[in-house]
């Protein structure tokens, strides 16, 4: 596979992909033969009908799936080659598809560049650091307020399932280290906290004020490879980041 990066703006990028000519032609063979084991066509058992009729009945099936599973996969082995930490969904263009030829793509990214910030102890966290592992990043207004201290005990009494399926929780505000530190101990609450003075990475997510003057408070769910796969945002129920970011973990 050929990938090729292309800076389209400090936050964009273009990823040009090349799947090998090898790679299509193995996968028409697989998902043709799945198709023949589920096929059913007059005068066969079902499962018995021959490769050239069921490529005659279902071909623009396979076609398509064909399409799908090589672009699927080809994005993310190639972000996660390049170590790109995409925020949503590609927008995925120019494609140039058909058999007997490689698969040619690009994907139009939207990214969000590292970011390190001090937790609650002063020590300097990165979010590249959790590569490999999903990531509940939660941006929540101020430390021991009504909602936010809702929707922290929430993560904390749902924690140990998060880890079970192998996330990291983090939260995020403004406040300082030592506000951190005595949320945590208050609650006894077992993720980190990263205090973003000034807003920075707030602002680099995204996530705007409510009625432009209160913190925002997002929840991002970010998989192993940096793609953002989930965004909920609501100020008014903050139990429902918690169950939004399972059911998105879930779902991969």
């Amino acid at each position: 596979m050929n990938v090729t990066v292309e800076n389209l703006a400090p936050c964009k990028k273009l990823v040009r992909v090349e799947v090998d000519l090898k790679v299509v032609d193995e996968t028409f063979d697989a998902i043709t033969k799945e198709f023949q084991k589920q096929a059913v066509l007059p005068g066969f058992r079902p499962g018995k009908a021959p490769r050239d009729l069921v490529l005659k009945k279902h071909g623009g099936e396979i076609k398509d799936e064909v399409k799908r599973k090589l672009i699927g996969d080809s994005y993310r082995k190639a972000i996660e080659e390049k170590k790109i930490s995409a925020v949503s969904y590609p927008d995925i263009e120019e494609i140039q598809f058909d058999r007997g030829q490689p698969l040619i793509f690009a994907a139009t990214i939207e990214t969000a560049p590292d970011f390190e910030l001090p937790d609650q102890k002063g020590d300097v966290v990165r979010l590249k650091q959790f590569r490999g592992r999903s990531v509940v990043l939660f941006f929540y207004p101020k430390d021991d307020t009504t909602g936010c201290t809702i929707e922290a005990c929430r993560f904390r009494d749902d924690f140990e399932r998060f880890a079970e399926a192998g996330a990291e929780v983090i939260g995020i505000s403004d406040d300082s280290g030592d506000s951190h530190r005595k949320f945590i101990a208050k609650y006894k609450l077992p993720f980190t906290l990263l205090s973003d003075k000034g807003g920075r990475v707030r602002k680099l997510y995204g996530v705007k004020k409510t009625f432009g003057i209160i913190p925002g408070r997002v929840t991002f769910v970010i998989d192993q490879v940096g793609t953002v796969r989930h965004m909920f945002s609501s100020q008014s129920s903050p139990a429902k980041h918690v169950d939004e970011a399972l059911e998105a973990i879930r779902r991969f």
